[in-house]
């Protein structure tokens, strides 16, 4: 019997929506990915480069600008979301690892800072969990360990000496070179501002 255009169409969908065509097909594509990557990487840079205009103009539709950003706000909330971000920010700072997800993992599974003891939470704040890292370290795997924000900082326990002392430390002013002042615990903020941005680009 003669499939008609649609019924083939049809066919060929209900094959390659089967769970075990679809893993097939991803493994396929991450391999051939792997195998041309920097070939890849390099060809999406030129386009980048030959379309930069273009690519910003579509970029600054509103329409495009809210779709985005509304999808990235959905996906960072997912699981998968979360250990993506976390991962491009460590990458980000220099650290390296030769296995991101056993990292992810025992990042996420330390219960306790590792310098301190003190039990840590997700998030941000000074309980948050840090990967720490040599920084002299660039041409191989450099974390160390996992610790609270102020141990990460202060590299130990000695600086923890003192709630007071803490304060003292994080609200001490500092003279930026664009010629602001601002406190130490506002300093990633300041370096934000117009200010700074313009002073550096001039």
């Amino acid at each position: 019997m003669v499939m008609t255009k649609e019924e083939r169409r049809a066919y060929n969908k209900a094959i390659r929506d089967k769970p075990e065509n679809k893993a097939k097909k991803k493994e396929k594509m991450k391999a051939d990915y792997e195998k041309n990557k920097e070939k890849l990487k390099a060809k999406v840079k030129a386009y980048r480069e030959e379309n930069k205009e273009k690519l910003k103009a579509i970029r600054d539709e509103p329409e495009n600008k809210a779709k985005w950003k509304a999808k990235a706000k959905a996906k960072s909330q997912t699981p998968e979301g979360i250990k993506y971000d976390k991962i491009a920010g460590w990458k980000s700072k220099k650290i390296i690892s030769n296995d991101w997800d056993a990292t992810f993992d025992w990042v996420m599974n330390t219960k306790n800072c590792e310098n301190c003891d003190v039990l840590l939470e997700n998030g941000k704040g000074s309980k948050g969990r840090c990967l720490d890292h040599d920084h002299s370290i660039t041409d191989r795997p450099n974390t160390r360990a996992v610790l609270c924000m102020p141990c990460n900082i202060h590299e130990g326990k000695k600086r923890h000496a003192s709630k007071e002392e803490s304060y003292a430390y994080h609200n001490e002013e500092i003279k930026c070179d664009c010629g602001s002042t601002t406190s130490r615990k506002h300093m990633n903020r300041h370096k934000k501002t117009a200010k700074h941005i313009n002073f550096h680009i001039n």
